[in-house]
């Protein structure tokens, strides 16, 4: 018995120390407008902003999703990070944070903290990631799937994005973490509530049959 108690064991361990750790930025600031923004379109004009046409960060959220290796399917996908919010200015609208405290109380500036940690096969190992954001209100809807739940939210995902390589902190030597190079650009969209889809599909139905009559 105490045998299989020390080979469980060991086996754990091995499997716990056989995996490394890879790391990627959070920020897309560094990224082209083409391959990193995040619009809020079409109700915004594109741009992530308030109701009085101004910027309105806080009010919109993004965290990064992945799994270890090459996927093809979001559902694959985890969650890992803070959600951060996005940077001030219409210049800026659309692209993640980088410096400062998050809406929801996340410091960006302490070392470390603007960048995610992952445990890949290898240390630095390559990983599929995609960025979801959402509208979130302030701190009405703090995560991707609470915005989508409720109708008449605005939320979407960037097209999963494959990083070959990330950052190894305990490699020899170690290196940084990468950036999301090639991540797609995409926009919020707005979901409408069920009853509003019923009364649309409701007018198309009548549409059809007046136009039968005549």
């Amino acid at each position: 018995m105490l045998k299989k108690v020390v080979l469980t064991i060991t086996v754990l361990s091995f499997a716990a120390y056989s995996y490394g750790q890879g790391t990627i930025w959070i920020s897309t600031s560094s990224l082209t407008p083409a391959t990193a923004k995040v619009s809020d379109a079409p109700e915004k004009g594109g741009a992530l902003l308030g109701a009085t046409g101004t910027e309105n960060r806080t009010n919109f959220f993004a965290q990064i999703y992945w799994a270890a290796g090459s996927v093809t399917s979001s559902s694959s996908l985890a969650s890992i990070g803070p959600a951060v919010n996005f940077r001030s200015g219409t210049v800026n609208s659309g692209f993640i944070q980088e410096t400062g405290v998050t809406t929801l109380g996340y410091n960006l500036d302490t070392v470390g903290n603007n960048y995610v940690t992952m445990a890949t096969p290898t240390g630095g190992g390559a990983v599929t990631v995609q960025l979801r954001a959402w509208w979130g209100g302030g701190t009405l809807f703090t995560s991707y799937y609470e915005s989508g739940a409720n109708a008449n939210q605005r939320y979407g995902a960037s097209p999963l994005l494959y990083l070959a390589a990330t950052g190894s902190p305990n490699g020899q030597p170690p290196t940084l973490p990468v950036y999301m190079d090639g991540l797609g650009a995409f926009s919020l969209k707005m979901v409408p509530e069920p009853t509003t889809m019923a009364l649309a599909g409701l007018g198309i139905a009548a549409l059809l049959i007046f136009r039968r009559r005549k």
